[in-house]
This record gives C-alpha cells, sequence and structure tokens, in this order.
C-alpha cells in the first residue's frame, strides 16, 4: 500500500509520512500538490477509459478508473447523505470525483472538458484545497467558489450546491448572524517544466 501510494503521488517511498485516522486505518501523508495529481490521475484514467480505441493500457489505471466509476457512481458511499461530497458528485454527475481529507482539505479530478482546457496541458484537472484551521464550512464554500472561478460547472450544478455555497451563520436562537462569503481571486501557477 505505501508503494503505491508513492507511486500515484509521484513520490518515493520516503516522501510519505504515515499515521493512524479517525477510523484506526493507515492515513498517508504527502504535499498539497501531490493530492492534486493523485486526483488528476483518477479523473483522466477515467477519460482513458471512456475514449474508444483508448481504453486503459495498464492495470494502474484501469484500477484508477474503476475507482473514479465506483465513487461518483455512488458518491452515498463515500461520504454519506447530505454530506457536500456526495451533493458534489450528484451535481456533476461523473464530471468530477472529490474527497474530503484530514483537517480541512479537499480535492477534485475534474475530467476533461472545455471547462479544463484553459487550466491544464493535459486532458483533465487536479485541485487540491486546505483550509489551514480545517473549518469544513469554510472549506467547502471555498471549494465551491474555486469550481465558479475556474468556470467548471453549469449554473445549475452550482446551484445544487447552494447549502454549502456562502451558508448562513445562525445563533443559538436560530438568529442569522453572519454568512460565510470566501474572498479570493485564484492565480495562474505553473510548474517548471518536468515537475
Amino acid at each position: 500500500m505505501k508503494r503505491v501510494v508513492a507511486e500515484v503521488c509521484d513520490l518515493p517511498e520516503t516522501g510519505v509520512e504515515w499515521g493512524i485516522d479517525g477510523c484506526n486505518l493507515p492515513t498517508p501523508a504527502f504535499p498539497l500538490d501531490r493530492l492534486a495529481r493523485l486526483f488528476v490521475k483518477l479523473a483522466d484514467a477515467q477519460d482513458r477509459a471512456d475514449s474508444p480505441g483508448s481504453a486503459a493500457t495498464n492495470s494502474r489505471s484501469r484500477a484508477l478508473a474503476h475507482i473514479y466509476r465506483a465513487m461518483t457512481s455512488y458518491p452515498e458511499l463515500v461520504a454519506g447523505e447530505g454530506r457536500f461530497c456526495t451533493a458534489l458528485m450528484h451535481a456533476f454527475e461523473g464530471a468530477l470525483v472529490g474527497k474530503l481529507g484530514a483537517a480541512g482539505s479537499y480535492a477534485m479530478g475534474v475530467r476533461a472538458s472545455a471547462a479544463t482546457a484553459p487550466h491544464t496541458s493535459g486532458p483533465a484537472l487536479g485541485i487540491a484545497v486546505k483550509i489551514e484551521d480545517g473549518d469544513l464550512t469554510a472549506l467547502h464554500a471555498t471549494v465551491v467558489e474555486v469550481l465558479r472561478q475556474l468556470g467548471i460547472g453549469t449554473t445549475e450544478q452550482l446551484a445544487q450546491l447552494s447549502q454549502f455555497d456562502a451558508p448562513r451563520i445562525v445563533n443559538t436562537m436560530g438568529v442569522e448572524t453572519g454568512y460565510v462569503a470566501p474572498q479570493f481571486t485564484l492565480e495562474r501557477f505553473d510548474h517548471p517544466p518536468g515537475k
């Protein structure tokens, strides 16, 4: 397992740290850009599997495509009813895969489309987001805003995530006291060639 995780993140085995999560499962830790890389590989494998005449050529790609299909076909088994991951994958109907990580991190793999083309030189797009204090309300709103700024998703798809987008804050008496509204503008960053 350690070897496979390192390989899909394009890291040496020593580049991945391991701990135990709340479910008592081995949990990897690696840089955020490698989380995006892992998820772009999931989306790219599904794109290849769906392309006529260019089916996945190796067992790793076939396995990644299988994981992608399982997650997007049954998102309620990934996160449960009413959870952000489930709502996101239902809204995008197989166009992207998303998963909450530890301490306010989130990753998505977006399949190739006209929306992803301006953002990547490859067919698919990997996105990783981290909220430093781990606040999930801010994380979900930020993920929706990232998709909006990248032009990924239709108005109707993003509207299905409205309960997570700028959610209202209420006090113990049910009085609205504010709302969460991410305030940022994405900037393009290109890795140096070969990275």
